[in-house]
């Protein structure tokens, strides 16, 4: 009978242990307004997935302001190849049983320069870190959906700050109009 406890509990830990992957987006304290609006209709200079482009902004070709938009992203892998062969994995059996063992970062700044007759109006700065740890059972998810997260991400930053400064925004199409 103590037998079958055992296993029964070992059982147990391995399920339990088994989904031990984890993602984080940082920051994550990103303030959603519920209102958002479009605030310019200019010219984009901007090659990538428009997904990623903020939504307070839209293309208009008759439009003097002008935006570009940019973004790099940086991959981080803990090192699984050094853990390897240092014998990490010999020397700590939880990883066996599905612990955390290496973790992968995303980190995704992007540049958002608004323009108006070649010169720079605004210049918003935004960036975001993913951050995923797993384990030797669970892998998670992959670092497509890392890159997407960390973008989406510094969008709703970038639109944060952009919707901060409304009046900026909007006194600047308004001077466009006259």
């Amino acid at each position: 009978m103590k037998r079958w406890s055992l296993y029964f509990l070992l059982l147990i830990t391995i399920i339990l242990y088994s989904s031990c992957t984890s993602i984080t987006v940082m920051p994550d304290n990103i303030v959603k307004p519920a209102n958002r609006e479009m605030l310019l209709k200019c010219k984009l200079c901007f090659d990538g997935n428009r997904t990623y482009l903020p939504s307070t902004v839209s293309d208009s070709q008759e439009s003097e302001i002008t935006i570009s938009y940019e973004y790099n992203l940086f991959y981080d892998s803990a090192s699984l190849q050094k853990q390897v062969l240092t014998g990490y994995f010999l020397l700590t059996p939880t990883t066996l049983l599905g612990m955390p063992m290496v973790g992968d970062d995303v980190l995704a700044v992007a540049k958002l320069v608004i323009r108006k007759k070649e010169q720079d109006v605004k210049t918003y700065i935004a960036q975001a870190k993913v951050s995923k740890t797993r384990s030797l059972i669970a892998g998670g998810v992959d670092k497509t959906e890392m890159r997407r997260l960390a973008l989406m991400a510094v969008k709703e930053k970038l639109e944060n700050q952009m919707l901060n400064d409304y009046e900026m925004l909007s006194k600047l199409t308004k001077e466009e109009k006259l």
